[in-house]
């Protein structure tokens, strides 16, 4: 167990983590720390200095990066610092809708709040396998609009101008203009509103259930524009790798991109996951650093205490050790049986321990989601646990007999035999 700790890998951990927690589509954040004023400082700087976080936006670079890294495309998402309430202005009757949302055993969708905007093109319609209807925005001051607001529309009607118009299909609201806020970045709501003309409807088929399972930084209940529409986004959106060395190659360029002052993020609020790394990978790097000092004492002291038993093993047949000298077998003769026989015990040893190992090692991951509160995370073994297990057992194998038979090597048969009846 010291030695299966003491090479804890993080990226290796948090990718057991995500399969445990079953993570299949997740967002990619960054982050910036700076310290704490002295009057936010909760201790007081008693502790040293401590550290806010704050969220950055994330740069065309990042999302390079990670589309290379997975082999299929990301969706560039920016969430204004509340909902686009201004879509609600272009239903001519909310009420009705507010009341079809809060229908009891209603199972479709209807957004009113859109959660924000995201850059769609045609390979990253494909990738998610949503449906068009009509077709993508090409400029600007074009947008689609995903199917849960349609709903909306179709149940309140569509307001142009000071004209209600009913919406009874997709192509009734297609070509028509919605007067949204500016999107200002990094700031709420403002009253300055521009047209938009909606040119498609995309079905992500996340229903009523979906919506309650999936994660807050989704791309659902978003708008959709133009590449390059966006000047900056707050997260990238995207499912998870399926092989695992994709997904470790994901994780690996997450936790390098900490420079000290700003770091990325996978985010996922479904789950326990980032609250598992966040505290727990701490605690398993603490005690991957403890774990190299009792793999050093525990590594001597199995060594010294397997030595011994051999040791003893071999003395036990000395009076048979010196009747083979005194029919003609020689020293390396002696040094064969013995050390063969001693080798053989020492893999009788290991064999018990690599059958035990699982089990410690399950009690150990046991105590630490019980305790330390990483249901998530779960060590697996490795190689070096087997090998410095085996290499205690060889090298205590042979060092014990040998030092055995070298010991009695200068003595004659009967002194040999006579020690041994002793």
């Amino acid at each position: 167990i010291p030695a299966t700790v003491a090479v804890f890998d993080e990226a290796d951990a948090y990718v057991n983590a995500i399969e445990n927690a079953g993570v299949q589509v997740t967002s990619l954040q960054r982050y910036e720390r700076y310290p704490y004023d002295n009057l936010d400082d909760p201790f007081g700087g008693l502790f040293g200095e401590y550290y806010k976080e704050k969220r950055m936006p994330v740069t065309s670079d990042d999302a390079a990066r990670l589309q290379d890294i997975l082999g299929y495309p990301v969706a560039k998402a920016y969430n204004p610092a509340s909902f686009v309430f201004s879509f609600q202005d272009n239903v001519a009757d909310m009420d009705i809708v507010v009341e079809e949302a809060s229908k009891a055993g209603q199972t479709e969708r209807l957004m009113y709040c859109p959660y924000g905007y995201v850059e769609m093109d045609d390979a990253l319609l494909s990738h998610l396998g949503y449906v068009l209807y009509g077709r993508l925005p090409s400029a600007p001051d074009e947008i689609a609009i995903p199917m849960s607001a349609y709903r909306c529309f179709a149940v309140g009607s569509i307001l142009q101008g000071q004209t209600v118009v009913a919406v009874n299909e997709p192509g009734d609201v297609i070509g028509r203009a919605i007067e949204l806020e500016e999107l200002i970045y990094g700031d709420a709501t403002t009253t300055v509103s521009h047209p938009m003309t909606i040119t498609g409807i995309i079905d992500t088929g996340c229903d009523v259930e979906c919506y309650h399972t999936h994660s807050e930084e989704n791309i659902h209940d978003s708008f959709y524009v133009v590449e390059g529409y966006l000047e900056q986004y707050n997260f990238l959106y995207f499912s998870m790798p399926e092989s695992r060395a994709a997904m470790k190659e994901l994780v690996s360029y997450v936790i390098g991109s900490d420079d000290g002052t700003q770091f990325m993020r996978l985010f996922n609020s479904t789950t326990t996951v980032n609250f598992d790394f966040e505290t727990n990978v701490r605690f398993y790097s603490i005690m991957s650093k403890l774990s190299l000092y009792l793999c050093a004492v525990f590594f001597v002291f199995s060594f010294m205490l397997l030595l011994n038993f051999i040791s003893a093993s071999v003395r036990g047949k000395l009076r048979q050790m010196g009747i083979l000298c005194a029919l003609g077998t020689g020293f390396s003769g002696t040094v064969k049986i013995y050390t063969g026989s001693a080798v053989i015990l020492g893999a009788f040893t290991f064999a018990i321990c690599a059958a035990l190992m699982p089990f410690a090692l399950m009690l150990f991951n046991g105590f630490a989601g019980h305790y330390v509160y990483s249901s998530s995370f779960a060590l697996t073994l490795g190689a070096l646990p087997y090998l410095i297990m085996l290499g205690i057992s060889v090298l205590s194998a042979v060092c014990g007999s040998l030092a055995v038979v070298l010991k009695y090597a200068h003595k004659s048969p009967a002194e040999i035999i006579r020690i041994g009846q002793t």
